[in-house]
This record gives structure tokens, C-alpha cells and sequence, in this order.
């Protein structure tokens, strides 16, 4: 009877006979359509049939499509899921990216004898490395959720700097606290 009269029954509506029941005239059917719902993941709409009363139980029944890391704009998981709801997610992007960055030079001081305390001699510039950082970045929507370092390789080594460093105080490197009163 059905598809003689073109009568569509989705999987998730619910028809009150077998599809296997032979018709009598006066027969009555009822077809409880389930409701038309627009899941929006990541700006890309799709109309799904579902029997599902909230949100939440919208998600669970494609938790293999969505995981569990998603995000809901405008809806929470209790909302009730009426006939063309529509319910925006934002699934997490995992975007590896690599980065060139500096590593700063240390700068090493040598004490020197010969020179006088506060003054100070480059004997050595110091020059900064670069290193190349693999990150891994989890984006929800253009949000940066978390970052992951996976991986980093040295380029450049940096120089030190070397700098000596006067200790002395003069001529007479012995001071008589006790006459400074």
C-alpha cells in the first residue's frame, strides 16, 4: 500500500503496522514522522531524521561522526529537539605548523684582577641560535584550544657572550673599614 501511493517511511519514523501487514479496505495507518533536524558541524549543514527529545541525545546517536570534543553555539544538550532544529557545532581542527625561533645566548662573566670593580670588557659578542619548533595546535573555530610541541631541532647553535668583569679597587686592594665613620 505504501509504495503504491508513494508513501516514504524513513528509518526513523515510527508506523504503527508491520511493513509485512496486508491492507483492508478501512484500514487505518499512522506514520509518526520523526522530526527533520539540521545539524550545522563546522559551517557545513546536514538534515538528519531523528526520534531523539534533546540535543543531547542527538549527539549521542552520532558520536562516531562527532567525538566528544565538540562545542555547541546557541543550544545546550538538555534543549528539546523539535521538527527543523537546528544545532551548530564546531568540531576541533588539529593544524601542525612549524616555526623558526631564536634560542638566546648565555652570557658568561669572567672575574679579571687587572681591571677595576664596574668595569666591565666584551671579549666575546654573543650571538642567538635558531631552532625550528613542530607544534600541533587544536583549533575550535579560529580559537587556539591547545598547543603541543611534538617536536624541536636546533639549527643554529648560539655563541656565548663573554664578558670580563674588574674586581679590583685601585692601587691598595685593602680598605680600613674601621677609619670610615
Amino acid at each position: 500500500f505504501l509504495e503504491e501511493n508513494s508513501i516514504i517511511v524513513y528509518e526513523d519514523d515510527r508506523i504503527d503496522k508491520s511493513m509485512l501487514y496486508y491492507t483492508e479496505d478501512g484500514d487505518t495507518i499512522t506514520i509518526d514522522r520523526a522530526p527533520t533536524v539540521v545539524i550545522n558541524v563546522n559551517g557545513v549543514p546536514r538534515m538528519v531524521r531523528t526520534n531523539a527529545q534533546t540535543v543531547g541525545e542527538v549527539l549521542e546517536e552520532m558520536d562516531d561522526k562527532i567525538g566528544e570534543d565538540y562545542k555547541l553555539e546557541g543550544v545546550t544538550e538538555d534543549d528539546k529537539v523539535t521538527d527543523n532544529s537546528v544545532i551548530v557545532i564546531h568540531l576541533p581542527k588539529e593544524i601542525i605548523t612549524s616555526r623558526q625561533i631564536d634560542v638566546a645566548y648565555e652570557t658568561e662573566y669572567i672575574e679579571e684582577p687587572s681591571m677595576l670593580v664596574g668595569q666591565e670588557k666584551v671579549v666575546q659578542e654573543g650571538v642567538n641560535g635558531k631552532s625550528i619548533i613542530t607544534l600541533k595546535e587544536t583549533y575550535i573555530d579560529d580559537e587556539v584550544v591547545s598547543s603541543e610541541e611534538m617536536n624541536s631541532e636546533v639549527i643554529t647553535e648560539p655563541v656565548k657572550a663573554i664578558v670580563k668583569k674588574g674586581t679590583s679597587y685601585g692601587n691598595n686592594d685593602s680598605i680600613d673599614v674601621s677609619s670610615l665613620s
